[in-house]
């Protein structure tokens, strides 16, 4: 039952995703060309400034303009304004170049520069206003015609003074620059340098294109400049997705996410870092956080940003991508539309399904439930019994069911907890968890395996327990192996056996460990943090703390079961098991309390710090093997003089000069490895060995 209802769930599902993903790409095809044709609306109002300079540059280029005469300069402006209605600005920035900058840079001549324009206003006339230099400053004249004037007859209005040279604004030097020429550059939206030289006129915002002009000589002559204002970019922001209903809203910004296109007539602008940019009056919460996505600086003309979003609890469909030429300085076109203009039938239609199929799978899980009630109760806790044991969670439980039959398999199940819980007191539990899903009994063997080993011992433990009562030893050593075994654990070892106050332990066994060398090193320190934690709390109740020693090994040997066929352990056997445990007694020698051998400090990674302490041939071995005493946690511990001396004496100890070393260990009586050493290499000078090979013969385990 429960089957069917998730096949009707599922079936509507897959039918619902699939009418939602195609109505989807439907709304994204419907923005896709609105998005063009805002693109070709602001590419053909800006192309029209870009004509008007190559008519300017054509116009030089067939000797029909001479830029040495301003008048001739002013009427080939005024054409051009006549001949663009859309353009509101045409000019002519003049200067007699004398080379280049090491900025490459156009370095012009002291006198001879200046500029001629012809501005539009918004009501029709013409003003024509020509920068020159006068009397060592700069002088603006003026020249206003009424609306509809020729270019005869204008009477020069009035002259007034500018600080500014025209020569030195970016829409100059930019495009006369040597690494630009010949090529038609675009200033972002900007304020109107006219305003200001203009008190009358309206405040008005522009783009301009510019262009470094040549004579056919390839002579630099000037920069021609066409402006437009940024009234036909609003427009095109204004277009409509679909229809006149469409609650799509279209803006323009840039990659900042500021504002190029107003959204409403009420919005204004402003500069912002250099730039003018829209102030929303009434910022709309869905382009705002369009406005923020971080997707912006990764959008390009062939790569548009889909997404979905949220604002003010609504979700939208946005659409954002870059327009196509170089002219907008990177602008981007954004469309965002809310998801249920295109959704709301594909919603009203989910809602009724899910309204059905929610009634048909109560009737169906009704009736199942009513079918079942009477099978339910006593197998249902037999079931959870038997799936805590799988998780093996071993607790015992109070379960009781009103059959006796149910109540007996629920005794049997108890029972079979209880030997569970027994189990893993005495074999480690990863053994238990091994055996169980194996789903069968130990058997006798082993087999060989690449193990890391930790022994440890209580130093004087005997000297402790005769000076301690029975109760309150057993107390201390099972609070002590407590905090072993816990440290021991949480870096993955497996505790082998307990040997009196000694502790057994080996990883990557019987589970898989990696990196079990690091592992050890790891559960050495962690004990030695944690004992110490110990016998500062008050539990210890004052008594002297126990000095632990610690040796670790890593080798190949037989891990498995061995034992009796009725009676076996899960342990580990081989000449590496004895090795390790003759390794940690060789602490009490060097008065150290970590003694790691050479495969351990080789495995154990970058993450500690040793000092090589000795190369020993231990009680009932010939081979020798190098010993390093592990000092901690790179980082945490740092190697001192005292370390880097005893590492350097043990180089010439090495090399039979034992003289040198001892003289290098004079100073060291407070290093107990260093005055092992010291004493050794002074007994060697007295009695020189007659055959030399390094190699310390341990007398005792």
């Amino acid at each position: 039952m429960l089957g069917l209802a998730a096949l009707l769930v599922g079936l509507f599902s897959v039918v619902l995703g699939g009418s939602r993903q195609a109505v989807v790409q439907t709304s994204e095809a419907l923005r896709q060309a609105a998005i063009h044709a805002v693109a070709e609306r602001v590419q053909s109002v800006l192309a029209e400034a870009e004509v008007a300079v190559t008519d300017v540059e054509t116009d030089l280029e067939r000797g029909l303009l001479d830029v040495e005469k301003p008048d001739a300069v002013e009427a080939a402006l005024f054409a051009l304004l006549l001949r663009h209605p859309d353009l509101v600005e045409a000019s002519w920035t003049y200067g007699k170049p004398s080379g280049y900058g090491s900025d490459d840079r156009i370095v012009l001549a002291p006198s001879g520069r200046g500029q001629i324009a012809v501005e539009r206003t918004r009501d029709g006339r013409l003003i024509t206003r020509h920068i020159h230099e006068y009397e060592g400053g700069w002088a603006l004249d003026v020249r206003p015609r009424a609306a509809g004037a020729g270019l005869l007859g204008a009477e020069l209005a009035r002259t007034a003074y500018v600080p500014a040279d025209p020569t030195e604004h970016p829409t100059f030097w930019q495009p006369a620059s040597q690494n630009h020429r010949g090529q038609t550059l675009w200033s972002d939206l900007a304020f109107s340098e006219l305003d200001e030289a203009l008190p009358e006129m309206e405040r008005r915002k522009e783009m301009s294109v510019q262009k470094a002009v040549f004579n056919p000589e390839g002579r630099f002559v000037g920069v021609a400049r066409a402006g437009l204002v940024s009234d036909e970019i609003d427009r095109a922001g204004q277009l409509r997705v679909v229809a006149k209903d469409d609650p799509s809203r279209i803006f323009i910004c840039d990659r900042a996410g500021r504002l190029v296109s107003k959204l409403h007539p009420d919005d204004t602008y402003a500069e912002m870092d250099g730039d003018v940019r829209v102030v929303p009056a009434h910022p709309d919460p869905a382009i705002s956080t369009a406005l923020h996505s971080s997707a912006l600086g990764d959008v390009s003309p062939d790569r548009p940003a889909l997404s979905t979003m949220r604002a003010g609890g609504i979700e939208y469909f946005v659409t954002i991508t870059q327009l196509p030429d170089d002219k907008t300085l990177g602008w981007l076109v954004g469309v965002v539309a809310p998801s249920s203009y295109y959704l709301h039938g594909l919603d009203a239609t989910r809602d009724r399904l899910i309204l059905l199929s929610a009634l048909i799978a109560a009737a169906v899980l009704v009736g199942g439930w009513l079918a079942l009630r009477a099978l339910r109760g006593g197998l249902g806790q037999v079931v959870a019994e038997t799936r805590r044991i799988q998780r093996f969670d071993f607790d015992a439980g109070g379960a009781r069911a009103t059959f006796a039959e149910v109540n007996d398999a629920l005794g049997s199940l108890e029972v079979a907890k209880a030997a569970l819980r027994a189990m893993g007191r005495y074999v480690p539990i990863e053994l238990v968890r091994l055996l169980f899903r194996a789903g069968k009994e130990p058997e006798l063997g082993g087999a060989p395996r690449d193990v890391s080993m930790l022994f440890t011992d209580i130093e004087g433990f005997t000297t402790f327990s005769e000076k301690m009562a029975p109760n309150e030893l057993a107390a201390a050593l099972g609070r002590y192996l407590e905090v072993v075994t816990e440290a021991l654990r949480a870096s993955g070892g497996t505790i082998d056996k307990f040997i009196g106050d000694s502790v057994m332990v080996i990883w990557n066994a019987p589970l898989d460990v990696a990196d079990h060398a690091r592992r050890a090193c790891e559960a050495a320190l962690a004990c030695q943090r944690a004992l110490a934690d110990l016998y500062a709390s008050p539990e210890w109740d004052g008594r002297p703390p126990w000095v632990t020693r610690f040796g670790l090994h890593r080798d190949t040997v037989l891990v498995g079961h061995f034992g009796a066929p009725h009676r076996m352990s899960y342990t580990a056997l081989g000449d590496g098991v004895n090795l390790a445990s003759r390794i940690e007694g060789q602490n009490k020698a060097y008065g150290t309390t970590i003694l790691v051998s050479e495969t351990i400090r080789d495995g154990a990674g970058d993450g500690f710090l040793f000092r090589r302490v000795d190369r020993v041939a231990v009680v009932g071995k010939t081979r020798s093997v190098e010993l390093f005493e592990l000092l901690g946690a790179r980082g945490e511990v740092e190697a001192t003089v005292l370390h880097r001396s005893y590492e350097a004496a043990l180089e010439r100890y090495f090399a039979g000069r034992f003289a040198e070393a001892a003289a290098l260990l004079a100073g060291a009586a407070g290093d107990p490895p260093s005055r092992v050493l010291r004493d050794r290499c002074e007994a060697l000078v007295a009695a020189p060995p007659t055959a030399w090979d390094g190699v310390y013969h341990a007398a005792g385990k």
